[in-house]
């Protein structure tokens, strides 16, 4: 089980979310990164997260429109809830 709590502390965040062991990212809701942890930046051949920040995530995966996620994904930057059909998720504000 992995709890998630808000920061302001990046240190804390970018230490939670390196523990997590699959790939994680944080965006805003026009869906530029706020934060990534070292999985999900090498998901993307990237070896430091940070090269994410501040990019948004249809510039950094073209074909994030055709994905699996990105509808949900986009409800979710529209609406601040989250439904998931892959696994747990919550909706944290």
């Amino acid at each position: 089980m992995v709890a998630l709590f808000a920061s302001q502390d990046e240190e804390t965040l970018d230490s939670v979310l390196d523990g997590i062991g699959d790939a994680v990212c944080v965006t805003d809701k026009d869906m530029v990164f706020i934060a990534a942890n070292k999985h999900f930046a090498n998901f993307y051949g990237l070896r430091d997260p940070t090269h994410l920040l501040g990019r948004n995530a249809l510039d950094v995966y073209p074909g994030f429109r055709q994905s699996v996620f990105y509808e949900a994904c986009a409800r979710t930057a529209q609406t601040g809830e989250t439904t998931t059909r892959y696994g747990f998720s919550a909706n944290i504000r």
